[in-house]
């Protein structure tokens, strides 16, 4: 190789060299700007929920942790969750200050996450529990557990669910009340609504005698089968999804042991003559839907009624998320704007 030859092979080592250093500073440069980026941080707007809680012997890092996860499922925006104060307070900042996103917050953190499904009491069927009901309501007795002569739990009366009617502003029951046992959830007294509604102006609309008589709910009896227990437990798989007419509905899928009970149970009410049973789905002690049972349901349900989307997101993070170590009220102790700090990206890209 000839002197010139060497020259020109050393200035394009030299040339290559200076490339790849060239090129190893912008990745270098590039890998910093993206890592500013990312691990930046932006500040925003929010609410902070103040919830009083009785000291007890759950971890605060377990409640933390089961508030994120019913969180999770149900707000997708920024949050942080801290047990301050010697474990007296939860408090819980995020990232939203619309006032419709926090209340349905505060009401899915408020839902203890009880699913049961429970006969609706019938007269001439369930006389025994009926009688039990009445006896309990005679004595002052207000309590939704009903029981027998020998303290056994036989029945529970759920709430039946209800929205405002906005024409008229009366309740608007979300379950057809005929025929069930009923009684008024603020003062515990039997309600005939058959005779109820019977006027010297003729029949008016449950809706407007509840207006009239200030009675805030109704309660319907349900039947607990000691033998069997039917409830969130017993759920393999739950999301939303639409009834044959197009609307919300909730679809469940079952347990091998939760589709044998309710198999059983659905068995058991099965249509004798005219004679049919409902079948009472109460979330939290509120009963969201009463369908006829009309044959045996095994692996899989769907729960019809009149439900709004917001409704039915709770329903399924709370069945997803699991009940709560903790007891929460309706109500936050305090409700305030808060500032949270969060990164400008998430990754991946």
């Amino acid at each position: 190789m000839s002197y010139a030859d060497e020259i020109e092979s050393g200035n394009s080592g030299s040339r290559s060299r200076r490339k790849t250093i060239v090129a190893i500073a912008v990745m270098v440069w590039v890998a910093i700007a993206v890592g500013l980026v990312f691990f930046a941080k932006t500040s925003v707007e929010g609410t902070r929920l103040v919830y009083q809680i009785e000291p007890s012997d759950v971890r605060a890092d377990q409640i933390v942790s089961a508030v994120e996860r019913r969180l999770d499922g149900f707000f997708d925006g920024a949050k942080v969750i801290r047990v301050v104060d010697d474990g007296t307070r939860l408090q819980i900042d995020l990232e939203t200050t619309q006032s419709m996103q926090v209340d349905a917050i505060a009401t899915m953190l408020h839902h203890e996450g009880h699913l049961r499904f429970l006969a609706l009491a019938q007269p001439g069927r369930h006389n025994a529990v009926i009688d039990a009901a009445r006896d309990q309501v005679d004595s002052g007795n207000l309590a939704r557990e009903v029981r027998d002569e020998s303290d056994a739990s036989v029945g529970r009366w759920g709430l039946i669910d209800q929205t405002v009617d906005r024409a008229t502003g009366w309740p608007k029951l979300k379950i057809e009340p005929k025929g069930l046992i009923l009684r008024n959830s603020k003062t515990g007294a039997l309600v005939d609504l058959a005779s109820s509604l019977q006027t010297s102006q003729g029949q008016v609309e449950v809706g407007q005698w509840m207006f009239d008589n200030n009675v805030p709910g109704l309660d319907a009896l349900v039947i607990v089968e000691p033998d069997l227990q039917l409830d969130g437990d017993s759920l393999s798989f739950a999301a939303m999804t639409e009834d044959a007419n197009g609307q919300l509905a909730v679809s469940l899928e079952f347990t091998q042991q939760g589709s044998t009970a309710l198999e059983t149970l659905t068995k058991r009410y099965l249509p004798v003559g005219q004679r049919q049973t409902r079948l009472g789905i109460v979330f939290d002690d509120l009963l969201i839907t009463a369908p006829n049972i009309l044959q045996p349901i095994r692996k899989q349900a769907v729960i019809t009624g009149d439900f709004e989307k917001a409704e039915i997101q709770a329903i399924i993070a709370v069945l997803k998320a699991g009940r709560l170590p903790i007891e929460l009220p309706e109500r936050p102790l305090k409700r305030e704007p808060v500032r949270l700090t969060k990164p400008m990206l998430k990754w991946p890209l």
